[in-house]
This record gives structure tokens, C-alpha cells and sequence, in this order.
């Protein structure tokens, strides 16, 4: 494999060998261990007379230690030794019989205290009845307060059993990259359905309550978050009127607010406010009893690591990856190996005091997160932890966690600590998981042998950076044709020296996929790429040059582009380039501060770009005379660039009015056409590079291509906070914020509206009858990435008499599989005759592939 050859000398540094006797290379490696460790005793090798009576017998059985029955081999050999291959996990060892005494597991001792140790309530004791909680994702984090938040209501809280039927509501998953855990959830709600529960509660909880102060938020994946949404419109049976599903979301991050919410949600069984509150005060004090005992479990282990002189391990995960389903038994194997096993909210608190917020160059805001990062910094700070290594567990195709390895990676490593990542997902063979294991252990029993001070390199916190005196040129990618073409005069008008790059294509991937970690988005490697591909031209010199960047926030990973970006630039030798962004989040870049003027022009900018691309959309596939459309466009784009610059010409309102009526004037034919909507992830859906060229593939192929406008995303982001004050935890202040902007943008927009009415071009959408259009599906705390705003923008489109859409979106994206993917069983459910196409983008899509699912669309 020449590719992996080449990868592994770019990651060494070093010219690799590739030896012609590889089935050798294991032996030698072991003798010159062997060599290595040479001491004076004799050797232990059998001698030939041994060697010549050597016997074995082979036989199978079923392993009885755990639920998995595994299929063993039992090799027995001379001198009554005897070797089990074929088990998942320690038992098999000993074939399900007794064993030795092992080191503290707290996988296994957390899992039984927060779920064995609470007792429901009695059928005759719970005036309510019985309330059903699927054992999955947010549930693993407050299952003690949901428990006892409805025993104190006087319901019998009933729980989904460990491992139920696998195959249980299997065809209801809507994305096969989702990953494991929340396809998981099917599972277990399918059989609370199948059990006869007719009450099941699955709340969403899109902030869970902040632990650490020094932290950028508390957020939950927006899988975590929403996945209840999603179960709601797919699972068999909770839609009917024979179960009453409960998921709305609930402010778990403010006590003030959820015991209203509560009392709301229950009303029909009789919950009163004053009920709710009190309820809510002990459900709080069972998640901190929880929490301090899972503490007081880490104590005790480290404590007996300590005092026995053995290896410690903490696993570290999401709260779900204590399911044993999800882990495959990996915490049992770990700990066969007479290594205790912690995890890693049992030792995140001993970094208190250590200000890890301070060394992390990602945004700290997300919960699981925030406690794998303490935790590292825990491991490679404090001296009781001497004996101890982290082990990162990542369930496939979590996006969150190529932000997060990275991070922890960097803590570790600073500190000469080693950082392991066990990736996980549906696959039950441990065979891997066991070698990485093995190696790790070896390689602490190597750390642990006098040897010569490490003189690795030392990754420093915050950055000082020196600037050159003198203007700059300030770099920025593209992200839409039809509206960046105007942001470079309005900055250059402002005396910047501003470029905006071209598209790229496949080289700029190639290149940021050098630089991004292999599972972070697929948007944040072709922007990396770009920046990259400019800056090894030579046409620009890095002393003298900004990377410009809007960075967006939320619960989404695109708000660690810049982090990336920032990683990416020291990592190509570009120290001395500096990282700028319109709302800066984190110590990684430069704030960059936009003149009101600036603003103002680009907001107009974007609604003029708007009009643009819906008119040329419209016009192109159906012009009698081919390049007329084209030529009008470039025409009114090369007036618009000029006037927005000057400030001189006609007005706003008269620019768009006579635009909108020069391209309605134009003949076109009468014939019809499939038109096709485009939804999906920003930068997928507008950059015509990361989407293969998607409009013209469209349009080459019979069809007319509608593009929603770039404002409706940005008053989306606007409206956010009004919800999130009106129904979750937002502040007053953001929300007053959000509806003044939203008033503004729409002033700008409204000769738009005006100049579209009664011609072909369509009309434009309130953002309030989009939240209340994709509320009908979905919850609008859905808030990472485009969020609601993409199942509304299919609904308008449907609506609107586009019945074919293409969601687009980066592989394994986790919004989209909440709002995207999450929704089209129900959208094609709602509206007969329409046909969703959900799209993945990532380096290795095959562009034959994605042409062919969409002429197919068409046809």
C-alpha cells in the first residue's frame, strides 16, 4: 500500500522501509524486545525433549460469565496451561467460572449505581401510573433526576431493559452513519411500545446544568439534544394515539424554568406548579448525590491503585458509553488485565484549581467534553494519578469527538503522557480493541524503566504574536458566488486589502485533509485548504497576511473552525498568520471589529445576492437565447459592485425593482421543467467546489435548480435566541437583541418582496411562519447548524411546488440527522408525491455516484 507507506513517513518524518518478509517482522520486533529486556535469569524457553513431548487438545463451548455467550475456543496444552480465544470480555478467560479478585471497575460499579439503586415505586403506591424511560444517550447523564423528579409525582418509573431485542424497530433508523448509541434508541423505545407502556418520557435537553465555571458553555450534542424529535417521527408506534410520547425539551441548565415546564407538560395528570417546583428541588439533589458518589468511587480506586502499585486506566467516554452494548465489554477486557478502570467523571473534579479552560485552544462547550478535558489535565497533572493513563473512547461518526481527541491529545502530551483512542461502533470484535490494549500496557510497563528524560515537544497555551507593521492582506473563502462577489469592494472600500479567494476544488481538499483531523467536518477541510492552497502559492507573503473568518457558535462543531484553522497553520510552518474573525470565541484568532458602514453594506449585499441568484436560477434553464440570463446577471452584478462601493446611484428599493423587471422581461419558453430544491449544510449547499457543481449537474440534466436565500440562515441565527428565551433558558437581553435585527433585515428585504410580487420568481418567508412551519415537525430548540430552519426550508419548498429536494450536508453531519435525515419519513409521509434525496459530501465521495442518485431524482 504505497498510500499508507507515504502517510506514515509524512507523519514520522522519517524514510520508512518496507520489508519483503513482513510475516517475520512480528518475531523479530519480539526478539529484540527480548534483547532489550535481557537480565541474568535463565531462559524460560522449553527445552528440546519438551519441545518434542508437546501436546494440545482444541474444543468450543459457550462462555456463561455475561449475556454475550460468547463462542469459545479452549486450546488445552502439556502441563495442564490452557489459552481461550473467541471472548468478548475477561470472563471468557476462565470460561465464566470464578476468577481472581480484579481491581475496582467503575463501569461497572457506575452502571449498577444509577440504575440499580433506585427502587420504583409500586403499581398500588403510584397514583399516576407507570411513566416509561428508554435506558439511552441523555439518559445515562440524568437518569437520578428524572427518576426522582417522577416518584415524588407519583408515578412508577419504568425503564427499557439492558439489551433488548436487537431486532427491535431496525428498519426505523433514518441515517445508517448515525452513530451507534442513538440507533440504540429505537431499540429500546420500540420495546417499551412492544411492552405495553403507554406512557413514555424522553425529554429533549438541549443545555444540561454547568459544572465548570471557567467553561465557554454547557451544550449537548445536537444528537443528544434532538434525538428525541427524531425517534418521535420514526419509531413505530409512538406516533399513534395508543402511546403518549412525551419529548419536548426541557431547560435541565435552569432550575427557575423547568419546574414550570414540568408542571405544563403534566398538566393533564393533575401536576400543579407548586408540586413541580418542590420535585424539581429533590430531583437536583439526587443528580448532585449521583454525582458526589461517583466521586467518592474515583477516590477509593485511586487510592487502591496506589496502595497495591498496579496500572490504572481511565476510560474515557460520553455517559453512554457505560451501556455495555455500546462498549462491547471493553472496560471488563481492560480490567482482566489487573488494571483498575475508572471513568473520567471520577477523576475530572481533582482538576479543580488546575484552570484547564485556560490551556485549551478549542470552545469548551460541551458537557462530556468538559469533563474529558479536566479529566486529561487530572491524569497528566496530579501526582496521585502518576499510575494512571487515559483511554478515549469515540463512538464512529461523532464529529464532536475530532474536536475533542485533538484537545485531549494536546493536554496529555504537553505533560509526556500518552493519549489512546479506541474507536467503537456496532462491531462486537474486540480483536483490535485487545492488540491497542496489550500495546498500551506494554508500552506503560516501558515508561516505567529507567530510561532518558523525554524531550518531546512541549505545546504552549496562549500565543503571543508579533505584527508587522505596514497594511495587510486580509484572505477569505468563498462561500457563496452570487453573494462574495460584493463583500470584496465594500471591504476595499474601507481601505483593507481584502481577497476573496476562488472556489478551489479537489486540490483544496487534498490539502486541508492534511492538515484536519480525517472525522472533523468536511467544510472545515476545503476552507483549510483554501487558506493553505494562497498562502504555498507565493502570491502572498505570510508575514503580511490574515486569514478572515466568520465563526459561527452553538452546539454545531463548525464553531471550532477556527481552532482548526489555527492548528492547521502552525502545523504548515504559518505561525506568523493570523486568524481573524467576526465574532471571536476563543484566544486561537483576532477580533475583528466591522464599522457599522460595513454591516450595513454587506447586509444589503447579502439580500441583493439573494435576488440575484433566485433570478438567475429561475431565468437560466428556460432563456431562448443561451447566455442571455448570464449576461444579465453579470450585467447587474458588475452595476451593483460598482454603486454599493461609491455610494452613489439608484437607491436600495430602485436597484432591486429595476433588477427584478430587466430579468422579467427577458423571453423564456413555456416549458416545464423538474425543478429541484437544495437544502442542507452552508457551505455544501452554496460552494459550487464542495457540492461537485451541483446546480449546473441540475441544469445540465433538464432541470431547474432553486437555491433558498443565504438571509433566511442568517435570521434563523437571529430568531434562536427569541425562542430560546420564550422556551428554554435565554436571556431577555438576546432575545430583545434577536427581534430588533430580525425587524431591521426584513426592512432591507422588503422591496424584494415588493419587486417579486405577481412574476415567476416566487415569494419570500417570514422567519416567524418558518418556525412555526417546522415546529409542526420538529422542535425549534433544534439549534445546531441550520437546525429547524432546514426541515422548514423543505416544507416552504414542497409547499411551494418544488416536490423534489436534495438535502445536502457533510458526511455524518449531526444536525442533519436530527432535521435532515430525522425528518424525510415524515415529510414524504405529510406530502404525497414529493421525493427527498439526502446527499453525503466528504473527500471520498464518488462523484459518479452522487450524478447518478440524482438523475435519478429527476427522472
Amino acid at each position: 500500500n504505497d498510500a499508507l507507506l507515504r502517510a506514515f513517513e509524512i507523519v514520522t518524518g522519517h524514510s520508512v522501509l518496507r520489508p519483503d518478509i513482513p510475516e517475520f517482522m512480528g518475531a523479530y520486533g519480539a526478539a529484540l524486545i527480548s534483547k532489550d529486556r535481557e537480565g541474568t535469569c535463565n531462559s524460560s524457553i522449553i527445552t528440546r525433549e519438551q519441545l518434542m513431548m508437546f501436546g494440545s487438545e482444541t474444543e468450543t463451548k459457550r462462555c456463561q460469565g455475561c449475556g454475550n455467550s460468547c463462542l469459545l475456543t479452549v486450546t488445552s496444552f502439556s502441563g495442564g496451561r490452557r489459552h481461550v480465544t473467541g471472548n468478548m470480555c475477561s470472563n471468557g478467560e476462565t470460561e465464566g467460572t470464578a476468577a481472581r479478585e480484579l481491581p475496582p471497575n467503575l463501569y461497572a460499579a457506575k452502571y449498577k449505581r444509577l440504575f440499580e439503586h433506585y427502587v420504583p415505586l409500586s403499581s398500588e403506591d403510584a397514583p399516576r401510573g407507570t411513566l416509561g424511560i428508554p435506558r439511552v444517550l441523555n439518559i445515562y447523564e440524568d437518569y437520578p433526576f428524572w427518576f426522582t423528579l417522577f416518584t415524588e409525582l407519583g408515578f412508577r418509573v419504568e425503564l427499557s431493559s439492558p439489551r433488548p431485542d436487537e431486532s427491535l424497530a431496525i428498519d426505523t433508523v433514518p441515517s445508517q452513519t448515525l452513530c451507534f448509541p442513538a440507533k440504540l434508541a429505537h431499540r429500546h423505545l420500540q420495546e417499551l411500545v412492544v411492552r405495553g407502556v403507554k406512557l413514555i418520557f424522553y425529554p429533549g435537553v438541549q443545555k444540561e446544568a454547568r459544572e465548570y465555571r471557567d467553561a465557554d458553555n454547557c451544550f449537548n450534542c445536537p444528537v443528544v439534544a434532538g434525538y428525541p424529535d427524531v425517534a418521535g417521527l420514526n419509531v413505530d408506534g409512538l406516533s399513534s394515539g395508543d402511546v403518549r410520547y412525551i419529548h419536548s425539551f426541557f431547560s435541565v441548565d435552569a432550575p427557575d424554568k423547568i419546574a414550570g415546564q414540568v408542571a405544563k407538560e403534566f398538566a393533564r395528570d393533575g401536576v400543579v406548579p407548586v408540586e413541580a417546583a418542590e420535585a424539581v428541588k429533590k430531583a437536583y439533589a439526587a443528580q448532585a448525590e449521583f454525582k458526589s458518589d461517583v466521586e467518592e468511587m474515583g477516590d477509593r480506586a485511586v487510592r487502591h491503585v496506589n496502595a497495591k502499585g498496579i496500572t490504572g486506566i481511565v476510560l474515557a467516554g460520553h455517559p453512554y458509553h457505560l451501556d455495555p452494548v455500546v462498549n462491547h465489554g471493553i472496560p471488563e477486557l481492560i480490567n482482566g488485565h489487573n488494571v483498575a478502570v475508572l471513568t473520567e467523571d471520577s477523576v475530572a473534579g481533582r482538576s479543580r484549581g488546575m484552570e484547564t479552560g485556560a490551556d485549551l485552544k478549542v470552545i469548551d462547550q460541551w458537557v462530556f467534553h468538559s469533563r474529558l478535558y479536566r479529566a486529561a489535565s487530572a491524569v497528566a497533572r496530579d501526582p496521585e494519578l502518576r499510575r494512571f493513563e487515559l483511554v478515549q473512547l469515540n463512538s464512529f461518526g461523532c464529529g464532536l469527538d475530532a474536536i475533542s481527541a485533538d484537545q485531549t491529545a494536546g493536554l496529555l502530551e504537553r505533560e509526556g503522557r500518552m493519549h489512546t483512542l479506541l474507536k467503537i461502533d456496532e462491531s462486537k470484535n474486540n480483536g483490535a480493541v485487545r492488540i491497542r490494549i496489550r500495546s498500551l500496557l506494554a508500552a506503560v510497563r516501558t515508561k516505567q524503566m529507567p530510561q532518558e528524560a523525554p524531550c518531546g515537544a512541549v505545546i504552549s497555551g496562549s500565543r503571543r504574536r508579533t505584527v508587522s507593521a505596514g497594511k495587510r492582506t486580509i484572505l477569505c473563502p468563498p462561500l457563496s458566488q452570487y453573494h462574495f462577489q460584493f463583500l470584496e469592494p465594500i471591504m476595499r472600500a474601507e481601505g483593507h486589502d481584502f481577497r476573496v479567494l476562488p472556489e478551489g476544488g479537489r486540490e483544496s481538499v487534498e490539502l486541508g485533509l492534511r492538515y484536519v483531523n480525517n472525522d472533523a467536518c468536511y467544510p472545515a477541510m476545503i476552507v483549510v485548504g483554501q487558506f493553505l492552497n494562497a498562502l504555498k502559492s507565493g502570491l502572498y507573503d505570510p508575514k503580511n497576511t490574515d486569514c478572515f473568518y466568520a465563526q459561527t457558535g452553538g452546539s454545531c462543531r463548525a464553531s471550532n473552525y477556527v481552532p482548526l484553522l489555527r492548528k492547521a497553520l502552525d502545523e504548515a510552518g504559518l505561525k506568523e498568520v493570523r486568524v481573524l474573525t467576526v465574532n471571536s470565541q476563543c484566544r486561537n484568532s483576532v477580533a475583528f471589529r466591522l464599522s457599522p458602514r460595513v454591516m450595513y453594506r454587506s447586509a444589503k449585499a447579502m439580500v441583493y445576492g439573494d435576488l440575484l441568484m433566485r433570478l438567475l436560477l429561475r431565468t437560466r434553464p428556460y432563456e431562448l437565447n443561451r447566455g442571455d440570463a448570464e449576461a444579465l446577471y453579470d450585467k447587474w452584478s458588475s452595476k451593483y459592485r460598482k454603486t454599493i462601493t461609491s455610494g452613489r446611484g439608484p437607491d436600495h428599493a430602485s436597484f432591486i425593482r429595476d433588477t427584478a423587471a430587466d430579468f422579467n422581461a427577458l423571453p423564456v419558453s413555456g416549458t416545464e421543467k423538474p425543478r429541484v430544491g437544495i437544502v442542507g449544510e452552508i457551505l455544501v449547499k452554496y460552494h459550487s467546489g464542495a457540492n461537485d457543481r451541483l446546480v449546473n449537474l441540475i441544469e445540465a440534466s433538464g432541470g431547474e435548480a432553486v437555491l433558498t436565500d443565504i438571509a433566511s440562515f442568517l435570521l434563523y441565527c437571529l430568531f434562536d435566541p427569541v425562542f430560546r428565551y420564550r422556551e428554554l433558558s435565554g436571556s431577555l437581553r438576546s432575545a430583545i437583541a434577536g427581534r430588533g435585527a430580525i425587524a431591521a433585515l426584513e426592512l432591507l428585504r422588503r422591496p424584494v418582496r415588493k419587486a417579486l410580487e405577481g412574476t415567476r420568481f416566487g415569494t419570500l418567508h417570514n422567519i416567524y411562519s418558518l418556525a412555526d412551519k417546522a415546529s409542526s415537525v420538529v422542535s425549534c430548540a433544534n439549534q445546531a447548524g441550520e437546525g429547524w430552519l432546514l426541515t422548514a426550508e423543505m416544507i416552504s419548498l414542497i409547499e411551494g411546488g418544488v416536490k423534489k429536494v436534495i438535502c445536502v450536508q457533510p458526511f455524518a453531519c449531526l444536525p442533519n440527522h436530527i432535521t435532515g435525515k430525522g425528518v424525510i419519513k415524515e415529510l414524504r409521509r405529510r406530502y404525497a408525491g414529493s421525493s427527498i434525496l439526502a446527499l453525503d459530501y466528504d473527500p471520498g465521495t464518488s462523484s459518479v455516484n452522487q450524478m447518478n442518485r440524482i438523475r435519478l431524482l429527476m427522472s
